[in-house]
This record gives C-alpha cells, sequence and structure tokens, in this order.
C-alpha cells in the first residue's frame, strides 16, 4: 500500500456513509411490504450496478483486462453483495430495523484480526479496547429486543460477508473504483436474481410510490453512492480505522427507525448507544496510521516514506543542516536543495538498519555496486 493508505478516514465522508447505510435499513421494512426479500436485494444491487457503469463508460474509465482482476471481483460480488444483501434483507424481515442495523454491524471487532495478519495493520491496544467496548454496546442494544434467533443469525452473516468484501477490496487498489464497483454489484444481483427465481418463483412486485422511492434510495444513495465512498477510503486509511465509524451505522439506524417506523429505543438500547458512541470517541483518539509502534510502521515493504536513493541516505544532522553521505562523487548538495527537496529529506532509519554506519545498508538488493 502507498503512504496514504496511513491517513485518517475522512470524517465527512464516514458520517455520510454509516447515515446512508442506517437509512437503508427503514427503506427495506418499506420496501418488502411491495416486493420479495431476494428480488429486492437483486433489483437493488442490479440498479446499482447498471447506473456507476454508465459513469464509467461515460467518464472513459478504464476497465479490467486481466482475468485475475475479474476473479477478485467476482469473489468480492459473491460476499459483498450476494451474500451480505440476501443475509441482510432477509434478517430485516425477522427483526426490527434498528437491531438489523446492529447485528449488521459488528465489522469493526471482527476485521481487527485480519487487517493485522493480511496487511500487517497491527492495532494499539487502544484501538482493540474502543472496538471491544462499542461491540459491548451494540450485544446490550441487540438483546433489547433481538426478535427470532433465525433473524440475528442472518444478520451476524451479513457482517460477516461485508467484513470480507471489505478485506477482499483492499486487494483491488489498482483497479477503478467507480469500474470495481459497478462490476461487483452486477455480477453480485445476477447471482442473487438467479437466487431469487429459484426460491421466490418469478418476480411478484407492486411498484407503488413507496416502493419506486426506497429502490431508488437505496440503489443510488445507500448502495452506489456510498459504496464507491467507502472503498475511496478503504484505499487511503487503515481498515480498523475505517471499519470503526460502522458503529455508527445502527446507531443512525435506530434513530431513522425512532422518527420513521415508530421503533423508539428503550433504556437499555440508549445505554448501548452510548457505548458505542463511547467506543468511537476512544477510536478517534488513534494516530493516522492505527498502529502499534513505529517498528511496525517501518518494517520491511511498510515503511513510512520512500527509501532514499543509494549513496544518498543522509548522516546524522551536523550543524542544524543535513549532509549527504562522504566519498562519493557529487554528494554535496547546497544546503537549500537538501532542506527543500522531498527527495533528500532526512529518512528515519529502519529496524533492520539500526546497528549499521549511516549510509551502509545490509540488504543485498539495495548494495551500491562495486
Amino acid at each position: 500500500m502507498t503512504d496514504t493508505a496511513l491517513a485518517r478516514p475522512r470524517p465527512t465522508r464516514m458520517l455520510a456513509i454509516t447515515a446512508a447505510w442506517g437509512a437503508c435499513f427503514v427503506t427495506i421494512h418499506w420496501g418488502l411490504r411491495d416486493a420479495p426479500l431476494l428480488w429486492f436485494a437483486a433489483l437493488r444491487a442490479l440498479l446499482a450496478g447498471v447506473a456507476l457503469l454508465g459513469l464509467a463508460y461515460a467518464q472513459q474509465r478504464p476497465q479490467p483486462n486481466k482475468a485475475k482482476a475479474w476473479a477478485q471481483i467476482s469473489a468480492l460480488a459473491l460476499f459483498n453483495v450476494t451474500i451480505a444483501f440476501a443475509a441482510m434483507f432477509a434478517a430485516s424481515a425477522g427483526l426490527t430495523a434498528g437491531v438489523a442495523a446492529v447485528l449488521s454491524n459488528a465489522q469493526p471487532l471482527l476485521i481487527l484480526v485480519p487487517a493485522w495478519w493480511l496487511f500487517g495493520e497491527r492495532p494499539r491496544r487502544s484501538a482493540a479496547g474502543a472496538a471491544a467496548v462499542g461491540f459491548v454496546g451494540l450485544s446490550i442494544t441487540a438483546s433489547a429486543s433481538i426478535g427470532t434467533s433465525t433473524g440475528a443469525a442472518l444478520a451476524l452473516l451479513a457482517a460477516v460477508a461485508i467484513t470480507t468484501g471489505t478485506l477482499l477490496a483492499r486487494r483491488l487498489h489498482d483497479l477503478d473504483v467507480v469500474v470495481i464497483s459497478a462490476w461487483h454489484f452486477l455480477i453480485g444481483g445476477l447471482a442473487l436474481g438467479v437466487l431469487a427465481f429459484v426460491r421466490e418463483g418469478p418476480p411478484s412486485i407492486h411498484w407503488t410510490p413507496r416502493f419506486v422511492a426506497s429502490l431508488a434510495f437505496l440503489a443510488l444513495v445507500g448502495t452506489a453512492g456510498a459504496f464507491v465512498l467507502w472503498f475511496e477510503e478503504l484505499r487511503r486509511a487503515p481498515l480498523a480505522a475505517v471499519a470503526l465509524w460502522t458503529f455508527l451505522t445502527p446507531v443512525f439506524g435506530l434513530t431513522f427507525s425512532a422518527l420513521l417506523l415508530g421503533e423508539y429505543p428503550g433504556g437499555r438500547e440508549i445505554a448501548g448507544i452510548a457505548l458505542v458512541l463511547a467506543g468511537l470517541a476512544g477510536g478517534l483518539a488513534w494516530p493516522a496510521g492505527g498502529l502499534d509502534s513505529e517498528s511496525d510502521r517501518e518494517r520491511p515493504g511498510q515503511s513510512e516514506g520512500p527509501l532514499p536513493d543509494i549513496g544518498r541516505v543522509e548522516a546524522p544532522l551536523v550543524g542544524g543542516v543535513g549532509r549527504a553521505n562522504e566519498g562519493q562523487e557529487g554528494a554535496s548538495q547546497p544546503n537549500d536543495d537538501i532542506s527543500t527537496s522531498r527527495r533528500h529529506r532526512r529518512v528515519r532509519r529502519p529496524p533492520w538498519l539500526a546497528n549499521t554506519p549511516p549510509g551502509f545498508t545490509n540488504r543485498p538488493m539495495d548494495r551500491p555496486e562495486s
């Protein structure tokens, strides 16, 4: 990953994403009054995919041209759309909108270990603690009115599928985000359509104004717009830091459920929301990289910045001015060039060079030629 992957998530974007996803659970409840759940889920994905694909072609965005890329997009579609949407819609049919939103958003806790293992994003103890506090809040909120055990299990399955999709999306950082989003919605939506036909038969949908409005919001705002922003944030920020913001999704879901559906939270749900917000506040205190120590950030392949050119590693500052290694041709540079050029800035020595003299590298690939 690039250095920009260690930036903080953008608060405005994350608030917009989580608010849109929280509202989705209300519109799903509305839409299920007029359409079978699997057909409704398939239409959501297909409409979002068509809209984004039209945008991609209008802007002449590059399309995938390798079999490996298509295989990764298909895997993303399977987990992030086919499994996640089917489980989410089925859970919403058996739970209140607020509780479905709570259980479907356990991602911040589920993603900590995979993000560390797959991408080396080792969280600080405070980060893990913040996620744990937030999850306790989710559990308290959900326990207030679980509904059915089947609905709860489906909501948790949706959370696992979305977490898997998040990890897969990080692997696709070389492809255009709008194109990825479009094709994975189309592929996943087609698979949902096949599943819907097998399980529910030909679609029987009442195209009421309420259903049209629900589908339009779900597809264009809660799916196409929100997921493009989500995938962009996954490319520039640590996975655990981005996922922590999704604790706000059930908070928005419960709020919208109270305002629009009359499903008001009780005392336990309010206490759970307070813990969720406390966990989020603790998580926002992470450093930008969200890592446990400086050494984690500087290990091979994940240094803070580009390694200096051979023969250009700066010696310790002398007299307040950095100087290049001596004994090489052209090593001296004007002081103003050294101070203003990013290429010649002083670079923190990585751990594997801790006991070697300045300017020396013991990695074979970096040794200067004789």
